[in-house]
């Protein structure tokens, strides 16, 4: 069985230590903006990978490191991987089995929208009385005189602020923190 090719794109960076006291490493795929946690049989069988024979991996990494990995534990990764659409399409099979997950994600989402809007709801708390109790108490909003006070508020702020714009331009900053 040969193995698939990983895609170029991905990166493989150091994270902090588990709470045992085990290294850690994140696979990031920057194309779907997700990370992977891997440990460190993982890592090396990810470093052999370019050997593309799970039985070389396998015994490349018992006789290099003190682990025991088997010829399952790579065919595992390379599964996880395809599923994961972290490698290479060759084919248009392969492209077809790797994208039809997310196709039922898209489908299943899709039905839960489409479920979710035909549900109606029936409010426990009738509002329209007191909206109907509101509406003179907030109907001066709608009049020419408030549109014109905010302009006119508008306009006074801006003044003050291009009257002290280095004082503006240098607190800016700040506002981003």
């Amino acid at each position: 069985m040969l193995l698939p090719h990983l895609r170029e794109e991905l990166d493989l960076l150091p994270s902090p230590a588990l709470s045992d006291g085990q290294p850690n490493w994140t696979l990031h795929d920057p194309v779907r903006q997700q990370f992977f946690c891997i440990d460190g049989p993982t890592l090396e069988m990810l470093q052999r990978w370019e050997m593309g024979d799970p039985d070389l991996i396998a015994q490349d990494v018992c006789s290099h490191r003190a682990l025991t990995l088997t010829h399952e534990d790579v065919v595992a990764l390379a599964e996880f991987l395809v599923q994961h659409q972290l490698v290479r399409a060759v084919s248009t099979d392969a492209l077809r089995t790797m994208t039809a997950p997310s196709i039922r994600v898209q489908d299943s989402s899709l039905k839960c929208l489409l479920q979710r809007d035909l549900v109606f709801r029936i409010p426990m708390i009738k509002s329209d009385a007191w909206l109907a109790h509101c509406v003179p108490m907030a109907r001066w909003f709608y009049r020419w005189f408030f549109v014109w006070t905010i302009l006119l508020a508008l306009a006074a702020g801006l003044i003050q602020v291009l009257w002290r714009w280095d004082v503006f331009s240098a607190s800016l900053l700040e506002l981003f923190s």
